[in-house]
């Protein structure tokens, strides 16, 4: 584990316990997904087994939304190996929408955990 890595956690614990945040699972943040939100392409802040972190989207806290979760190699889109999932938004601020995952299914948990797994280059079984 880097220091940069320690002191990036360690802030977002305080993060979290200051707003209320109800995750709890680890947040990976610049993950390179892209969320399809309607017509709204919106890059990912940070994303986590429960749920995600995207630039304000304009929706009510509460709403249930579908969405498409879709790879990022630098500008290119991976878009064969999108993956659709259910969410809802739990709370909105200035700048961004934090969305829980609803009903996890297989297809998404396999994305999410071997596109992790892929990125930080270790063994999938890490993330479950």
């Amino acid at each position: 584990m880097t220091y940069q890595y320690r002191r990036q956690r360690a802030a977002a614990i305080i993060r979290s316990q200051e707003l209320g945040d109800r995750r709890l699972y680890n947040r990976f943040p610049e993950c390179g997904i892209v969320v399809r939100l309607g017509q709204q392409l919106l890059d990912v802040y940070d994303l986590s087994i429960g749920g995600l972190r995207v630039p304000l989207c304009g929706q009510k806290p509460g709403t249930s939304v579908k969405l498409q979760l879709i790879p990022r190699e630098g500008r290119k889109l991976s878009m064969h190996q999108t993956v659709s999932a259910q969410a809802e938004i739990i709370s909105e601020c200035e700048s961004w929408s934090r969305l829980h995952f609803v009903g996890m299914t297989y297809s998404l948990a396999k994305f999410l955990i071997q596109y992790m797994a892929r990125r930080h280059g270790v063994q999938p079984f890490i993330f479950k």
